[in-house]
């Protein structure tokens, strides 16, 4: 079931009907581990609509600031990367400079390699 991160169905509408309180933890504690499906399923179970379980739980501002973090925290990555000169080569070559972050096994072709495994490999990680 879509809810089981936070615990079976009747302990969840227990700790809904006790604790108003809590309905934001619960919301986005589901929203966190489920997303939107988990949200669905949560009104379904409480007999909410959406939209007014995304107004008690403040989805929109708390969606809003996640992504934002997101995109600071790849910004910061990308400002990191920009010093370094990478190159990919491929994986038979002798002077290989970044071995990518592939499967093991992996042997020939062009290796693929993100942006935080090119980092970690500069760094010596």
């Amino acid at each position: 079931m879509l809810l089981d991160c936070i615990g079976s169905r009747h302990q969840i509408l227990m700790e809904w009907n006790s604790n108003p309180q809590l309905h934001s933890y619960i919301i986005r504690k589901v929203m966190r581990k489920k997303g939107q499906i988990g949200i669905e399923a949560l009104a379904r179970l409480v007999g909410m609509s959406v939209k007014s379980l995304e107004e008690i739980g403040g989805l929109e501002g708390w969606l809003r600031h996640r992504n934002c973090q997101r995109r600071q925290r790849y910004r910061r990555q990308r400002e990191k990367l920009k010093s370094f000169s990478l190159t990919i080569e491929y994986s038979k070559s002798d002077n290989l400079t970044v071995g990518g972050g592939g499967k093991r096994g992996k042997s020939g072709g062009l290796q693929d390699i993100g942006l935080r495994t090119a980092y970690h490999s500069i760094i010596g990680k």
